[in-house]
């Protein structure tokens, strides 16, 4: 991709199979290359909110902060950040659990 004139790619599934991928791809490209996807979702019942892939059916069970450490440490260079819980009801961002996530990392 990066051939034909992509300067970035984002990446998620994948990530959870293959962690040692976003280190690769940094390496070699440079974190500033690579975009980390991170789909959450808010447990209502006990209000912890969990990473999901394979778009959003399954949940990996990480705490979405930990994830973002994780990916963070590993190399990538952006974290793209998706609520499941919003997505589609026109209600904008999560905005408390970005707010969160800045003051934590």
């Amino acid at each position: 991709m990066f051939k034909v004139g992509a300067d970035r790619i984002i990446l998620n599934s994948i990530c959870y199979e293959n962690i040692t991928i976003i280190k690769k791809i940094s390496n070699y490209f440079g974190s500033q290359s690579l975009i980390i996807a991170i789909d959450i979702k808010k447990n209502y019942k006990n209000e912890k909110i969990f990473t999901y892939k394979n778009s959003g059916y399954i949940n990996t069970n990480f705490f979405y902060l930990d994830w973002i450490i994780i990916v963070k440490k590993m190399g990538c260079g952006e974290v793209l950040i998706t609520s499941i819980n919003n997505d589609g009801c026109k209600l904008g961002y999560d905005i408390n659990s970005l707010f969160f996530i800045k003051k934590k990392i």
